[in-house]
């Protein structure tokens, strides 16, 4: 018997219904277009990528995008300069800033930088803080939202021990405190845990962000876990995950799959975030359906 699959697709496009539905509340209630300024630095095809793909998301929910492109030599100067304009803009509700960025460029500065109201990645230090605290206000990064969704779509994590591999600021650290604001035990591993393929195991929930394609197979998992993959890489003509996905297949109960899993669910948060910086401007919580 085949793993189950979670529809990555069909749970961004339910959410981006919700989404495109409160914008058109916004607008004809208050007059307000939420409006997000996307900043990359360099030409990373990569980066450009996935900065088209929030563009098109956006325009068919009616969000409004204004698109700040800076040369690879960018000074820190000059990046700070646009994002002081970008927070002073009352017109703009979200800003983000594509990564990777330059070397010469520090990404935690330079999420610092953005205004807490409208850093709807969820990277400022203001916003990590109140994640920490289970403050509905905080603006929570769109990866670890996303991946709660996919999970809660099949199972309640409460109570239940999730092991989530990698300890990023993007992912793993603010997933790690998402769950545990859900009730749910949490285990972090990175790449100096010892014996790793024994915790992942005890684990009813497996989440794994490192970056490195088909690095986990089945004799990480125990039978009936349910198993998240962040990870995306290509490897030759195809995407692949972190998940031994051919491996795994009929031994875990269900997964996410690489492409269509976390990726269009990572998106639709993003504009989820926007909508909400839109709604906390006018003081109205019909955001609360996103979440």
């Amino acid at each position: 018997m085949l793993s189950k699959l979670i529809d990555g697709k069909k749970l961004a496009k339910n959410l981006l219904q919700e989404v495109s539905r409160v914008t058109l509340f916004l607008k004809s209630t208050y007059d307000i277009v939420p409006h997000l300024a996307i900043v990359i630095v360099g030409n990373d095809p990569a980066s450009a990528l996935y900065v088209r793909n929030k563009i098109n998301k956006a325009r068919e929910v009616g969000i409004q995008t204004t698109l700040c492109q800076k040369d690879m030599d960018c000074s820190y100067d000059d990046l700070m300069s646009l994002l002081k304009k970008l927070n002073d803009d009352r017109k703009i509700h979200g800003v983000i800033v594509q990564l990777p960025l330059p070397s010469s460029l520090c990404a935690h500065s330079i999420s610092k930088a953005i205004a807490p109201c409208k850093d709807v990645d969820g990277l400022n230090p203001v916003n990590v803080g109140l994640l920490t605290k289970n403050n509905e206000d905080a603006f929570i990064p769109c990866t670890p939202l996303g991946c709660l969704r996919l999970i809660t779509s099949v199972s309640s994590v409460k109570g239940k021990h999730v092991v989530v591999v990698g300890r990023s600021n993007i992912v793993g650290r603010p997933l790690a405190s998402l769950l545990l604001n859900y009730d749910a035990t949490v285990t972090i591993c990175h790449s100096k845990t010892a014996n790793l393929a024994n915790v992942t195991k005890s684990g009813d929930i497996v989440i794994v962000a490192t970056g490195i394609p088909n690095r986990f197979g089945k004799e990480y998992f125990s039978r009936g876990s349910t198993v998240i993959d962040v990870g995306i890489s290509r490897v030759g003509d195809v995407f692949v995950g972190d998940v031994d996905f051919q491996d795994v297949n009929g031994y875990i109960s269900t997964i996410t799959p690489v492409p269509g899993g976390v990726g269009p669910m990572t998106v639709a948060f993003l504009l989820a975030n926007t909508v909400k910086s839109a709604c906390l401007h006018v003081k109205d919580n019909s955001y609360k359906v996103f979440y």
